[in-house]
C-alpha cells in the first residue's frame, strides 16, 4: 500500500458499492481497487495544481 491509498478498512466500506468485476472475457479489467487509488492519486494532483492528463 503507497501512500494515499485507501486503507484495508476503508476500502471494505467502499467495496459493496462498487459494481462487480466483469467475468474473464475479452481485454482484462482492473481490480477495483487500484483503480479507485489512481482517481485519488490524480485527484491529490489537481489539488497541488499539477494537472493530469
Amino acid at each position: 500500500m503507497n501512500r494515499g491509498d485507501l486503507n484495508n478498512e476503508q476500502w471494505e466500506k467502499l467495496k459493496p458499492l462498487l459494481p462487480p468485476m466483469k467475468p474473464q472475457t475479452g481485454r482484462p479489467s482492473h481490480d477495483h481497487r487500484q483503480v479507485i487509488n489512481g482517481i485519488l492519486w490524480g485527484s491529490a494532483l489537481n489539488k497541488c495544481g499539477i494537472i493530469v492528463k
